[in-house]
């Protein structure tokens, strides 16, 4: 641990030994001459590690000043690169996280700070080397990096290994790891917030601070400050929202007659299914809208793994949602529901069907009118996707799974070879059509299938795709544990829609003989910034 304080004093200059003993003064005038302004100062700087001992990589930052200031640092690696951090907030208690750090390296940290009348006070530099990473961890096997076409940013993902352990970690784009939070159970959903991170965690939906900090917790069964919800059974999805609050999804069981209990459409009785709900809370955790989806489409039309129960239940799972997407352009939603092999648009102000993206077979007569036409030589609807995403053009965007080649139980004409894909569509809603703009699944091992799990994002600034192969347990043809791997492995892939050519390809895996379920990463993301508004970075 490294710390380091001090006091800086300057004094202003009052005109010397003998101003105000003047001896031509009148006798009896008061001639004292007034104390002048306090000069600002720089009273402390502090490097140490933070106080949780649940965060790793980041050092934290406390400067003082006498005045509000503007703080800024200059962090130098051991090769001399040099990074200028300068915060925009304006205090005189300053807690900062030093982000972007490798686990064993040492750095230098020069601190100065600008007070209220322009005055920049720079501080001596700190020497320091940083913590390492935590024992468990998984391995990182960078496949390919274009540095010429990669998007800029960071990754951040919520790896986890069954019965070991799981980490949120976030790694630049040579895929060094430069912050990890170790949390109490395995992360879902993980997206970065203005103070830190955000993810779904169990019953909870936590947000933690990039030095390690509880800053506030929605909570089914809340303890403490936690911000109560007034539903339990969250699954897949806590998006966050700019007024705070949050979307998020649950289940409820539901009762039906006449339920399919077998793929051939021959076997129909009475069941349970599990009924999945999209909610909208509030800052305060309040429940300001819900879409029950069995009141949305057909709780009676099934896709392949509708008729098996969720795992520890009797419960069928009928639809599966896992993602909900908010379009502001026209204030509505879309739900995913991978197990229907359908992503569903709705206007937010009434909860109407806007259309149905998804095969045209099963669906009863009315929801003829949602579906749409496909149009173009290349087509073919989607299986049992994950976590959509609209492009900058409104273009539909998903990581496409591809379970039972595509099919469902209705039909065998959308069906194909069974690999997982990213693809894009446009949908012209006048027209009620869908094209197929693009697919790519020519990873640099060849295709891949993750039968669960996944996302597909659109990045900003080259256009580039980003998308996570989360639940891998082979590599063109090869087993994990033939590779000496443990069971199950994920991988994060950016690439060109353009030429289709890989700009970052990178493994998650773990031994065999140490970690022998492997690690998971679901809906890993790009990041542009670690610092987001707070802070700029040069």
């Amino acid at each position: 641990m490294v710390r380091l304080g001090w006091i800086l004093a300057l004094t202003a200059c009052n005109g010397g030994d003998d101003a105000g003993n003047d001896p031509d003064d009148d006798a009896g005038e008061d001639d004292t001459t007034p104390d002048p302004p306090e000069e600002f100062t720089l009273f402390t700087v502090d490097v140490h590690p933070p106080d949780s001992t649940r965060v790793y990589l980041v050092q934290q930052l406390d400067v003082t000043t006498s005045e509000p200031s503007t703080l800024t640092a200059r962090i130098t690696d051991a090769s001399g690169t040099t990074r200028t951090i300068t915060w925009t907030d304006v205090s005189d208690v300053h807690e900062v996280p030093l982000l972007g750090l490798h686990a064993l390296e040492e750095y230098t940290v020069e601190v100065s700070v600008e007070g209220p009348e322009g005055e920049v006070l720079t501080a001596d530099p700190v020497t320091f080397t940083n913590g390492p990473l935590p024992d468990v961890f998984p391995t990182l096997e960078l496949y390919a990096r274009d540095e010429t076409r990669l998007e800029p940013g960071y990754i951040l993902a919520a790896p986890w290994s069954t019965g070991l352990g799981r980490v949120v970690f976030v790694l630049d784009d040579e895929a060094r790891p430069v912050w990890v939070y170790v949390p109490t159970a395995d992360w879902k959903a993980a997206q970065l917030t203005a103070r830190g991170v955000v993810g779904l965690q169990a019953n909870t939906v936590p947000e933690i601070s990039w030095l390690g900090k509880v800053v506030h917790r929605f909570a089914s069964e809340p303890e403490g400050n936690d911000i109560p919800l007034a539903f339990d059974g969250l699954h897949h999805e806590a998006l966050p929202l700019p007024d705070g609050g949050l979307y998020l999804l649950t289940a409820e069981p539901y009762d039906l007659t006449d339920y399919p209990l077998d793929y051939t459409l021959t076997l129909f009785g009475d069941a349970t299914i599990s009924n999945h709900l999209a909610m909208r809370v509030a800052a305060d955790g309040t429940t300001t809208e819900t879409w029950s989806l069995v009141d949305i489409v057909d709780p009676r039309r099934i896709g392949y793994d509708s008729a098996d129960f969720i795992s520890g239940t009797t419960h069928y799972d009928w639809a599966h949602a896992n993602a909900v997407v908010v379009n502001e352009a026209d204030d509505s939603i879309l739900i995913s529901l991978r197990n229907q092999d359908a992503i569903v648009k709705l206007a937010r102000a009434t909860g109407e069907i806007v259309w149905i993206f998804g095969q045209p077979s099963g669906w009863s007569e009315a929801f003829q009118p949602y579906l749409l036409t496909p149009v173009g030589d290349e087509f073919q609807w989607q299986g049992h996707q994950h976590a959509p995403a609209l492009g900058p053009d409104g273009a539909l965007l998903m990581f496409d799974n591809g379970n039972d080649g595509r099919n469902n139980p209705y039909s065998t004409e959308n069906g194909g070879p069974v690999y997982s894909r990213v693809v894009q569509f446009t949908i012209d809603e006048v027209a009620r059509t869908a094209r197929q703009d693009w697919e790519w699944q020519s990873t640099t091992t060849g295709t891949l299938f993750s039968p669960a799990l996944g996302n597909a994002d659109p990045l900003p600034v080259t256009g580039n795709v980003f998308a996570t192969f989360s639940f891998l347990y082979n590599e063109d043809g090869v087993d994990n544990e033939a590779m000496g791997r443990g069971a199950v492995s994920s991988r994060l892939i950016q690439f060109s829609p353009e030429d289709a050519a890989t700009t970052f390809d990178l493994s998650i895996h773990g031994p065999l003989d140490t970690q022998p379920s492997g690690w998971l990463a679901d809906r890993a993301t790009w990041l542009p910034t670690l610092y987001g508004d707070a802070a700029t970075v040069e």
